[in-house]
């Protein structure tokens, strides 16, 4: 996992509770809360900008004049704040009436810590808490929960749509998040390798606001935890439906009981972030986590929804006292005090922002694949004009570092490379402006461009020469006219070593850059690439989150297969055990690459020969040492049932093992007790799998929902697997 923990400068906020957080473009909102110190509930505006970590106070002004003040929303907190365009809307919460009389809290609009979130121009306010102040002083006692839904429209600003909503749902042990985009699952299309991409959910014909909520915080070991989903039917989203909430079964992996959740749907994950308390009684027997930051990451693709890893967030952060944040790309930006005290901090519900944590998620494969920016037809048909258009007096001739020749149209090059197009306008109008007296740029004459790097495009009227080889080249010019990678030159590792430095050091090749690291984290899930390639492609071009992880991946192989030569990394040992299982291609000592496969294990390893009493003493220390290595990797392993059955695969291949060992002299006794102990180990892994498989497959045959948030639909012609959040009941 890569963490980059810093400290922020600038008009730093106090400690504040219930102050809302809110992200717009690469600016974090902090508004609002109350003072642990005082008890006193500000209407205080804080801005952090992410590039320089600096923080402003943008209300209330430093100094004002005479009847200049602006009006500002009243002092508040737990209340909702959601942009939109340029603003930041605030509903609710607990402040103080307006007037300035009576100092005493109450709940604007008689609600407060619901939870929120933007539907398109839409604001979803759902749930919270009832105004506890009546009777009560006024001392925020928590209130009754709302069994209500209300719909905002933010371009209008009038409430379109209100519905019973009877779940329990607060800020307290609730989240809401929305899938901006879908992630379309790659497939082999003859030839070609169709990489995963995303499209806009309404493009892709579904969007809902899906709600992960989780109770009985008492027990460490029977959280309750449930999925709801809201689906607006129309474009007004004023009719919706409301689908049974999904109760997610006990599983081996799971998260623990999370306080002021958050979340955010990265590609085809539900990641959800929150503080988790450890339990202070006897349950802690029962369960090793601590206290702190806790973060997961649930597969919405994935059978009965339930895959389920964890992304530890480093060392920097599973210390002190942090606070859920906000999601930027595919990080997490969460607030908070390495040196502070977590379990003191939230018995007041106090949040720091002294410090910020980065937490990146592509290190465990969750990213938000590169968006699809030509259909598949429009990608086959530029291919077609590619390969079978004759060069015209309208096309430019590329070479290859080598002098291969290509050519391609000019219009595709202006549309897909401006920055090559002005330079060759530059030596048009150079021609063009030409005194009298010098004479005019002939068309063998070459304007040569060095760009950061070493390498250098020679450019002329008619041609340009690429530093790429002859299959890199080719590659491009394929770029250039389907917007992504597909064929088998593109995804070859030679050729994205090329392309990938190639990408970087030059102008308008954003996309293909994201397009290829993307196709190196498919080609390690598919197991089609050679890790130690990847590794050294990543090093290089320092692509850390890949790096990280192809790490990880081989650190996890080494351990299910010693034969196995991995490489090390200071990240992997923090990371490895929560990494998801996958398969891998890697380097014997001697010999050339095999491809491993972790479900795929068959035959148990050759043992060394070996007097009885060496032989039974290596068995039972490779016991104790196999015991504490799948304890510590169950949790991520049991995530799928490919995972689970090469868990299984693995012990009973060490079981097998033993059997030399019962005719070589060791008493039988010894060897029976290491066969039970391993069988009941098996034992207990295979029921609990079928203890949440069958309650999962009980509700998914009452309410179809993976049916439609993973089904086979019709799109440009070809059946494609598409992640949608569209319901059907």
């Amino acid at each position: 996992m890569i963490t980059i923990l810093r400290p922020t400068t600038g008009d730093v906020p106090p400690h504040l509770v219930g102050a809302s957080i809110t992200h717009h473009n690469h600016v974090v909102y902090v508004f609002g809360g109350r003072l642990p110190s005082t008890q006193t509930v500000v209407n205080s505006l804080y801005a952090l900008r992410l590039g320089t970590l600096t923080w402003t106070r943008l209300w209330p002004p430093e100094s004002t004049s005479a009847g200049t003040e602006a009006p500002s929303p009243l002092a508040r907190y737990f209340h909702v704040a959601a942009a939109f365009d340029d603003q930041i809307v605030f509903f609710g919460g607990q402040g103080y009436p307006a007037g300035g009389g009576e100092r005493r809290l109450e709940a604007f609009n008689d609600v407060f810590a619901s939870v929120s979130a933007v539907f398109g121009s839409k604001l979803f306010i759902i749930g919270g808490q009832e105004d506890p102040s009546s009777g009560s002083g006024g001392t925020g006692v928590r209130g009754k929960y709302v069994h209500e839904l209300v719909v905002l429209d933010l371009k209008t600003r009038e409430w379109i749509a209100k519905e019973e909503w009877k779940p329990s749902s607060g800020v307290y042990r609730t989240l809401a998040a929305v899938g901006t985009y879908d992630v379309v699952e790659g497939r082999r299309d003859g030839e070609l390798r169709r990489l995963s991409y995303s499209v806009g959910a309404k493009e892709a014909g579904g969007e809902a606001i899906i709600l992960f909520s989780n109770s009985n915080f008492k027990s460490s070991i029977d959280v309750h935890r449930s999925l709801d989903f809201i689906v607006p039917t129309s474009a007004s989203t004023s009719s919706m439906h409301f689908p049974p909430p999904y109760r997610i079964p006990p599983s081996l992996s799971h998260p623990p009981a999370l306080r002021f959740p958050s979340g955010a749907v990265i590609g085809h994950f539900l990641v959800v972030w929150g503080i988790h308390i450890a339990a202070s009684s006897s349950e802690e027997v029962t369960s090793s986590r601590q206290s702190g930051l806790s973060v997961w990451a649930l597969n919405l693709a994935s059978e009965q929804m339930a895959d389920w890893r964890e992304i530890r967030p480093g060392q920097g952060v599973e210390s002190g006292s942090w606070t859920a944040g906000v999601r930027t790309g595919n990080a997490l930006v969460c607030f908070g005090d390495p040196r502070g005290d977590l379990e003191k901090e939230y018995a007041r519900r106090a949040n720091s922002f002294s410090h910020v944590a980065f937490i990146d998620l592509e290190t465990h494969g969750v990213y938000q694949p590169p968006l699809q920016q030509l259909s598949i037809e429009e990608q086959d048909i530029a291919l077609s004009i590619f390969h079978s258009s004759p060069p015209s007096t309208l096309s430019l001739t590329v070479l290859s570092r080598n002098g291969t020749r290509f050519d391609i149209s000019r219009a595709i090059l202006r549309n897909a490379w401006p920055w090559l197009c002005e330079r060759l306008d530059s030596l048009v109008t150079s021609d063009a402006d030409t005194s009298p007296l010098q004479p005019p740029l002939s068309t063998n004459e070459t304007l040569v461009i060095t760009p950061a790097s070493t390498d250098t495009i020679q450019i002329s009227l008619h041609q340009v020469q690429l530093p790429l080889s002859a299959p890199a080249t080719l590659a491009l010019l394929q770029h250039l006219h389907t917007r992504t990678l597909s064929t088998r030159t593109q995804l070859s590792l030679t050729v994205l070593e090329e392309l990938i430095p190639f990408s970087r050091s030059k102008e308008g090749f954003k996309h293909l850059r994201s397009v290829a690291v993307h196709a190196l984290h498919g080609g390690l899930e598919e197991g089609v690439y050679d890790a130690e390639q990847v590794v050294r492609i990543a090093r290089v071009n320092r692509l850390q989150a890949l790096y990280v992880r192809v790490n990880i991946m081989i650190q996890l192989a080494s351990l299910r297969f010693p034969h196995q030569h991995h490489v090390t990394h200071p990240h992997v040992e923090q990371a490895k055990a929560t990494a998801p299982a996958a398969s891998l291609r890697l380097h014997h000592h001697k010999g050339p690459p095999q491809a491993v496969n972790s479900a795929r294990l068959r035959h148990p390893p050759s043992m060394p020969t070996k007097t009885a009493d060496q032989a039974f003493r290596d068995l039972t220390t490779g016991y104790a040492a196999a015991c504490a290595k799948w304890q510590q990797l169950l949790p991520m392993l049991t995530v799928s049932p490919s995972a689970f059955e090469a868990t299984l695969a693995h012990m009973r291949a060490i079981m097998g093992m033993m059997s030399p060992l019962e005719n070589a002299g060791i008493p039988q006794g010894l060897v029976a007790r290491i066969r039970e102990l391993w069988a009941e180990l098996v034992g207990s892994l295979t029921e609990a799998n079928k203890g949440f498989t069958k309650a999962q497959k009980k509700y998914f045959e009452k309410y179809p929902v993976q049916k439609s948030l993973g089904r086979r639909v019709d799109l440009s012609g070809r059946q494609q697997r598409t992640y949608r959040m569209e319901q059907t009941f």
